[in-house]
């Protein structure tokens, strides 16, 4: 048992979770969400009555720069477009060139995931001449693109396609994900 200063707190801040929980859980599992509302919070009412739970933006830490990283990846993946280079296919380098005061050094890992990038980086200047790079610019920033497959790359773009289809067979076949399948 806890018996510190702060186990008021600790348990408001657990009934504030399983409730705001509770009612994200209730379309999607209603009878199990119903039950546990009605053991933990003790409301009368069905939690199907309440309402559905608001975000608060004050808690949101770095919604700015979730939001700009979201506008730099889609123009990479307008970048891979014209290229024809699929999202699944690992690229080299991309990088950004900021041309207002906005904090981006923080965002660079959601672009690098959300775009299939091994290495991004935010410069201060452009580049005058970049081989192998597309370029598309907005008001905000600059951003370049390195679209050269090294011999690496294509063999990890190949296997990842290979899994894909794999998975996509597995599914076709109705088999159980834990099952083990021989390929030959």
């Amino acid at each position: 048992y806890y018996d510190g200063k702060d186990k008021e707190a600790a348990f408001y801040t657990l009934l504030e979770i399983a409730d705001k929980t509770l009612k994200l859980l209730a379309p999607i599992m209603p009878f199990l969400a119903e039950y546990y509302y009605q053991e933990l919070i003790r409301n009368l009412e069905s939690v199907h009555l309440e309402d559905f739970p608001k975000p608060k933006k004050k808690f949101i830490k770095d919604y700015p720069e979730v939001e700009i990283a979201k506008k730099i990846a889609e123009d990479i993946n307008e970048l891979r477009n014209v290229s024809k280079i699929k999202i699944r296919w690992p690229l080299k380098e991309a990088i950004i060139v900021p041309k207002k005061e906005f904090k981006i050094k923080r965002a660079v890992d959601i672009i690098r995931n959300l775009c299939n990038i091994k290495k991004v980086k935010v410069l201060s200047f452009a580049p005058e001449k970049m081989e192998g790079y597309l370029r598309k610019e907005t008001e905000d920033y600059i951003v370049f693109l390195n679209t050269t497959l090294t011999k690496k790359l294509k063999e990890e773009a190949f296997l990842r396609e290979f899994i894909r289809a794999i998975q996509e067979k597995r599914k076709e076949m109705n088999l159980d994900v834990r099952k083990l399948v021989k390929l030959y």
